[in-house]
């Protein structure tokens, strides 16, 4: 099974986005910009906030290609559910 080229193309934007976001937090360590979240070095805050953002893409992404899976599936459902009545 294959996810629709809309969901595909959301995935893909969503991806670009988060690739966007994670840069900007490495370019902010990199200048000495990032402030360091409370009781953390500003290391240990770019990495809770790339895994933070990754994670939220990951999320998004499950649920994007779950709703195209259940879609299909509950095509496929109907299709057999004729065939089962017809045969």
């Amino acid at each position: 099974m294959e996810l629709s080229d809309k969901d595909r193309n959301a995935i893909l934007t969503d991806l670009q986005e988060t690739y966007d976001k994670v840069s900007d937090i490495i370019s902010q360590k990199k200048k000495g910009t990032l402030r360091p979240m409370r009781g953390m070095t500003v290391a240990e805050t770019a990495e809770a906030l790339i895994t933070y953002e990754l994670g939220k893409a990951r999320d998004r992404a499950g649920i994007t290609a779950n709703s195209n899976l259940a879609e299909i599936m509950r095509v496929k459902s109907w299709q057999q559910l004729v065939l089962e009545v017809l045969l």
